[in-house]
């Protein structure tokens, strides 16, 4: 057989290492066909939908949607005037915790707009850490808007089972 398609003779002209650099390019175009071509698809897929989401309209919220959410967080913070009962209930969360509660420091302000008051609580206590961990798990879930705002413990050896945790808790309520 003679002509361009006689395998035989482009054999014997390439040798072995023409051969394997024609199989080379063959896969080469065979990976570039299935892997990479699908890619540069999808990638150019991506940029179209990129760009038109970035074109699409921002759908604004109503003022009125913002404001009802606005009022519904106010209305789960409780009032000033409950402060007493808070205090006496996180008091006897630590105690049915088995801590024990060393002198704590209090200080009320107020956020910028007046109607909401911060009122930070540091509590030293001394027990277990699960016992400090149970309470202070058990205090954020149970009292409305309170939250930890910064724990320091610390334990004279690593053998001790009792630590000295400095708790320090913000309570948001309203004026």
């Amino acid at each position: 057989m003679s002509g361009m398609f006689n395998l035989a003779g482009w054999q014997r002209r390439l040798g072995v290492v023409g051969m394997a650099g024609i199989g080379l390019l063959l896969l080469a175009l065979v990976g570039y066909l299935l892997a990479v071509l699908p890619q540069q698809k999808q990638a150019q897929s991506l940029v179209l939908q990129l760009l038109q989401a970035h074109s699409a309209p921002v759908k604004a919220v109503p003022v009125e949607d913002a404001l009802s959410r606005s009022d519904k967080l106010y209305d789960s913070i409780p009032s000033i005037v409950s402060l007493p009962l808070w205090l006496e209930t996180l008091h006897k969360m630590a105690d049915e915790q088995g801590l024990q509660l060393i002198q704590g420091e209090y200080k009320l302000s107020a956020d910028q707009d007046g109607r909401v008051m911060r009122y930070q609580i540091l509590l030293p206590v001394r027990g277990s850490y699960p016992q400090v961990r149970h309470f202070v798990e058990n205090a954020t879930k149970f009292i409305p808007s309170l939250g930890l705002s910064e724990i320091d413990l610390k334990r004279e050896t690593v053998a001790e089972n009792q630590v000295e945790a400095r708790l320090s808790f913000i309570l948001l309520l309203l004026k």
